[in-house]
């Protein structure tokens, strides 16, 4: 991916990785010369190699350790190597990361040999696989972007372009945080699903996943979280003892409680590994063969599984995400295609659940007020998902758990990922307006200077600054220039020029549920948040995310109690069930 501005002074830069073409311009790799280079080496050393790398990446605090580049670079380059990189690395440009390491383990699957005579403790043979990590980051692109292409299109469409390039790689380089996930969908299934017991839509969520696995969903997570356990107090070891990667199954239930029942571990874990043998067949017939991105087999088999009960992880962040999608994906293919429809709207209404308990939770009620799903008075039409007032201030929320398809996200097509993402967060196939479309819609309602539409719970002559607010369920959204498209919509559905008069209307802030999580702490001034990100960023091509962490880098985010309190009595149970005595 080539590095790209959009300005001169503009700040955002498309993240760009270090490759073969930049140490050697006259050459542009292919992914045939990629398998033909890794058919040499031995397939077990190298897939090992690769995963006890990835795992190194694991520690979310630096996800790009330059000491750990270095490191890495050192171990697998020769000096004349070594030297060309001099000459190209800057602070700014990526050796290793993620995507390239599952990338590089996907097709390793596909071509490495058994028995290779080439052993990686020469230092010559390391260098030959250190220049596959070059290659690999040739082809990771998806749209062939070059600087000079970009310089002969109009700003907006270099956005668009470099939007899309972006996106699959970005959500893979920037997974999410741990307690957040594990605290959200126990929350989920432990408070919020049974708020929604008398409703038609309801589904007993524990007896379904329990009837398509013979786990609970805690006994689940409980498994998950204790091998996420062991690989964050394994990470640093990893560069010392090449065993540390290992899992054995005997020595876990020798640690376990007596009672712990020992059968249920066997279930789990075949149902996230398979036999190293297997990745292959998988890879093969994933439907994301030919994608750079994706991972499917990764993703539902993130443990490797080797003789006699010994086992390792692919990637840390997939084993994290079977708490989470992982737990969605179960259900929805365990479920009828009948039954589908009725489940994916069920786990909507958990997702918004989870958001209209958290901001009452965490609401000063004497500085301000909530409404869930407020209505228009004479036609009864929901207005969104909530309102928040705060004094002359109001936030306008909608919450989407929408899920992008694998198709939109990684194939070439920019016009593929447009299409979806109107019809999910702009209006669907039916007129109906959603995400950003409603809110815009309903805002041209509210605040015409014509308008005859008025709701109980707002007083439109108090009403001076109208926030209009999407969460959404998807991390990729949080890729830059998102936000950007995405109010560039709105914008074009908001008719400003009948809105009345003393009502200014923000530009659109996206945010992903990670980031509202970490926004709680600021509920009460949320606008004055806002208000600050756009001073920051005026034209949104930033995350709310990147602003966070930018905003909050000198200090520790808190991450609100609500939230913590969870991950507590999470950790507490667990100490109860699983491995320790």
């Amino acid at each position: 991916m080539n590095r790209a501005s959009l300005q001169e002074d503009s700040p955002v830069h498309v993240l760009a990785y270090l490759s073969y073409s930049d140490l050697f311009p006259k050459v542009k790799p292919s992914i045939w010369e990629l398998q033909s280079r890794l058919k040499d080496f031995d397939f077990f050393e190298t897939i090992l190699i690769l995963s006890k790398i990835n795992l190194l990446f694991s520690d979310i605090k630096r996800p790009f350790d330059p000491s750990l580049q270095i490191y890495i670079a050192r171990w697998f380059f020769n000096d004349y190597t070594l030297e060309r990189l001099k000459k190209k690395w800057d602070a700014n440009t990526l050796l290793f990361h993620r995507h390239q390491l599952l990338f590089m383990l996907k097709n390793a699957f596909l071509t490495c040999q058994m028995g290779s005579n080439r052993p990686f403790r020469i230092r010559q043979v390391r260098n030959k696989l250190g220049i596959c990590f070059l290659i690999a980051n040739d082809l990771l692109s998806l749209l062939k972007l070059d600087e000079e292409a970009l310089n002969r299109k109009d700003p907006d469409k270099i956005k668009e372009l470099l939007w899309k390039e972006s996106l699959p790689g970005w959500e893979l380089n920037n997974p999410p945080n741990l307690m957040l996930v594990i605290s959200r969908m126990r929350k989920i299934f432990k408070e919020i699903s049974a708020q929604f017991k008398d409703d038609d839509c309801f589904l007993d969520l524990n007896d379904i996943f329990k009837s398509a696995t013979e786990l609970t969903i805690d006994e689940f997570m409980f498994f998950i979280f204790g091998l996420l356990s062991i690989y964050l107090e394994n990470n640093k070891r990893i560069i010392k003892d090449p065993n540390a990667i290992y899992i054995h199954k005997d020595g876990l239930l020798a640690k376990a409680r007596k009672q712990f029942p020992g059968e249920k571990l066997c279930t789990f874990l075949k149902l996230v590994s398979l036999p190293l043998s297997a990745y292959r067949e998988q890879i093969r017939a994933a439907k994301d063969l030919n994608y750079n991105y994706g991972f499917l087999p990764f993703r539902k088999y993130p443990i490797v599984h080797l003789d006699q009960g010994i086992y390792f992880c692919i990637d840390f962040y997939f084993l994290l995400e079977k708490i989470a999608s992982g737990i969605f994906w179960t259900i929805n293919e365990y479920l009828q295609s009948g039954q589908r429809e009725r489940f994916h709207l069920f786990w909507g209404m958990l997702f918004e659940g989870y958001i209209t308990m958290l901001i009452k939770e965490s609401l000063n009620s004497e500085k301000g007020n909530f409404y869930s799903r407020p209505r228009y008075q004479k036609t009864k039409n929901e207005i969104a998902d909530g309102i928040l007032i705060l004094g002359e201030d109001m936030v306008l929320f909608e919450f989407k758990f929408s899920i992008l398809s694998q198709e939109a996200k990684f194939e070439n097509s920019i016009d593929s990922l447009i299409e979806e993402i109107k019809a999910k967060f702009e209006r669907n196939k039916r007129g109906e307006w959603k995400g950003y479309g409603q809110l815009a819609n309903n805002i041209n309602k509210l605040f015409s200077k014509s308008s005859q539409f008025a709701c109980n719970e707002i007083d439109k002559e108090k009403i001076k600054g109208v926030f209009p607010v999407l969460i959404v369920y998807e991390d990729v959204l949080q890729t830059p220039f998102t936000n950007y498209y995405f109010n560039r919509n709105f914008q074009k559905i908001l008719n400003r020029a009948s809105l009345m008069d003393n009502i200014e209307i923000y530009p659109l802030t996206l945010m992903t549920i990670e980031d509202f999580e970490k926004s709680l702490p600021f509920l009460m001034n949320l606008p004055g948040l806002i208000k600050k990100r756009i001073l920051f960023d005026p034209s949104l091509d930033f995350s709310f995310s990147h602003f966070l962490k930018l905003k909050f880098s000198k200090e520790h985010v808190i991450i609100p109690d609500i939230i913590h309190s969870e991950y507590r009595e999470f950790s507490e149970e667990i100490r109860g069930y699983f491995f320790y005595n």
